[in-house]
């Protein structure tokens, strides 16, 4: 697999159409169509990009060694993901977010007890 594959690997693990992928790296989605076809080069930062916005572990992105993604703390990828969020792109999310705060102590907690229950029942579908 050469590196254009793995950038369609990244976009279609993402589930994002050429478009959505180019628009967050800044490219239009012919660009991507000719990076994926091989007929443009990846540029360092295309490649800098594309591992900064998706968690890419650039080793992997350049010659297919290591893992795919990043290994984060807990803590990094939460920021991460707020980090997204806070772009608002996920105005759902945020509202959530912010309506969870302005909770009691108790009702965050009945929050998270939901929660709780919806990670279960999906673990145990698996």
């Amino acid at each position: 697999m050469d590196i254009r594959e793995r950038i369609r690997l990244i976009r279609k693990d993402q589930g994002l159409k050429q478009k959505d992928f180019g628009e967050k790296l800044g490219v239009t989605d012919a660009a991507i169509s000719r990076i994926e076809s091989g007929q443009r080069g990846v540029t360092d930062q295309m490649k800098k990009s594309i591992c900064t916005l998706f968690n890419i572990n650039l080793e992997w992105l350049e010659h297919g060694t290591g893992d795919m993604y990043n290994r984060f703390s807990e803590e990094k990828r939460l920021g991460s993901y707020l980090g997204r969020i806070g772009s608002r792109k996920y105005p759902q999310l945020e509202r959530i977010i912010m309506y969870y705060f302005n909770l009691s102590e108790e009702g965050q907690k009945v929050v998270d007890n939901f929660i709780d229950l919806i990670v279960k029942e999906e673990d145990q579908s698996k």
